[in-house]
């Protein structure tokens, strides 16, 4: 830790990280890691606030991941169903269509879904 007045964790400001003074993640108003991290408060207080929201942001890493790898089942057995369907049936230009539009929805829900947890785990590298 650096000064009073910023939170510095080896080496990362972590308080650029949240708003206000507080240890909430920026974009995370309901999030659990509410460790506030005052001036007043001696160094081995501030460091184990910090372990305590490495060991939160962790546990949301894990949960998300958990949840990600959830849908992704779910939409991996829809890309089956659909599959199944498209190659029994004679191709029709509406069907074909219809598979390539939703695929395409598949695709783009599976990339947001990475995205997501690529920055939930830099959020927490930041952290470390």
């Amino acid at each position: 830790f650096e000064s009073e007045n910023n939170a510095v964790f080896q080496g990362v400001n972590v308080s650029s990280l949240y708003d206000d003074e507080s240890l909430t993640t920026k974009g995370e108003e309901n999030s659990v890691s509410t460790y506030e991290i005052a001036p007043k408060d001696s160094d081995d207080i501030r460091f184990q606030k910090s372990q305590q929201l490495v060991y939160v942001e962790g546990e949301k890493l894990v949960n998300l991941h958990m949840s990600i790898i959830q849908e992704d089942a779910n939409l991996l057995t829809e890309e089956g169903d659909w599959l199944q369907n498209i190659q029994k049936d004679d191709l029709l230009g509406d069907e074909i269509d219809e598979y390539a539009s939703r695929l395409h929805s598949i695709l783009d829900r599976k990339t947001h879904l990475v995205s997501l947890l690529q920055d939930k785990i830099e959020s927490l590298r930041s952290l470390l």
